[in-house]
């Protein structure tokens, strides 16, 4: 009697594995689909494009010299052609610079309003294409603009 029990103890823990190995079989085989179909998912999502960004460093500058200073705290991101992009990294002092210099004649109360932005950006686009001149610069992105 107690050989028999052991016995069917033994086949249903053989039967147990044998199931859990298959089960883990078909899971993994699953998983490995679900991987390779997303791979390829993600292959046709990637996209070239001709335009590239060149991030200039955090620029921290004093405005207004006449009347009431403050400071700007500047993170600035430039959209230029792929080509260009080594070109234009190329000018980065120049830029800073010129942004700089065009930063110290405005007024604090001009650029404390909530419609800075906007023209700013349109501003300093002329600013940055006047210092890259050869390469065109096709856009200013304001990462981070803090004024003080």
């Amino acid at each position: 009697m107690k050989i028999r029990t052991v016995n069917r103890f033994l086949v249903a823990y053989v039967l147990a594995l044998v199931g859990l190995a298959a089960l883990g079989y078909l899971l993994s085989d699953y998983a490995l689909h679900y991987q390779s179909a997303a791979q390829q998912t993600l292959d046709k999502k990637n996209f070239v494009s001709d335009v590239s960004y060149v991030a200039l460093p955090t620029m921290n500058m004093t405005v207004g010299a006449h009347g009431a200073s403050g400071q700007v705290r500047m993170d600035i991101g430039l959209e230029v052609k792929r080509q260009n992009a080594p070109y234009v990294e190329g000018f980065g002092p120049a830029i800073n610079e010129r942004i700089a210099t065009y930063m110290q004649k405005l007024k604090k109360d001009d650029i404390k309003q909530l419609d800075t932005s906007p023209w700013l950006r349109k501003e300093l686009l002329g600013e940055v294409n006047a210092a890259a001149f050869p390469y065109p610069v096709l856009d200013v992105v304001f990462r981070r603009l803090v004024i003080m």
